[in-house]
């Protein structure tokens, strides 16, 4: 579907899907969550792509993975969910793919490792902030 624009509440849009989700975690509040955008991708079928004036792939309706990224983060970061931002924080990108994937995609061993790290040291800092106000 079309990725909308902030704000909407027509869960055919991305921003309208991503929104309803956060209203139904944080409205359980049992519940803990750590949201995570999608990894980068410098894969040949995604290089093949129409590419914006920047020279970066975009899909059929012109967004790239970014802007989607972008709208997961917004609205994590509006409803207080915790997100973590794979796509930019693990810093890969075009020129540095190599070294953590070997199809460009998912990640080979040597990307398991910081993708590991990054992960678990979010959900620790958000334990950790969670017990120390709790307290």
């Amino acid at each position: 579907g079309a990725l909308g624009v902030w704000g909407d509440t027509n869960i055919g849009t991305f921003y309208g899907a991503i929104r309803t989700i956060c209203e139904k975690i944080t409205s359980d509040t049992t519940a803990t969550f750590l949201v995570c955008t999608p990894l980068g991708r410098y894969n040949s079928t995604d290089q093949n792509r129409k590419t914006n004036s920047e020279g970066v792939p975009i899909n059929e309706l012109g967004f790239t993975l970014r802007d989607y990224c972008d709208a997961i983060v917004k609205t994590c970061h509006f409803y207080g969910v915790p997100v973590l931002d794979l796509n930019y924080d693990l810093g890969w990108n075009k020129y540095n793919i190599h070294n953590f994937s070997n199809d460009g995609l998912h990640p080979s061993t040597a990307g398991n490792i910081p993708l590991a790290k990054l992960i678990c040291n979010e959900i620790k800092r958000y334990v950790w902030y969670k017990l120390n106000i709790l307290e």
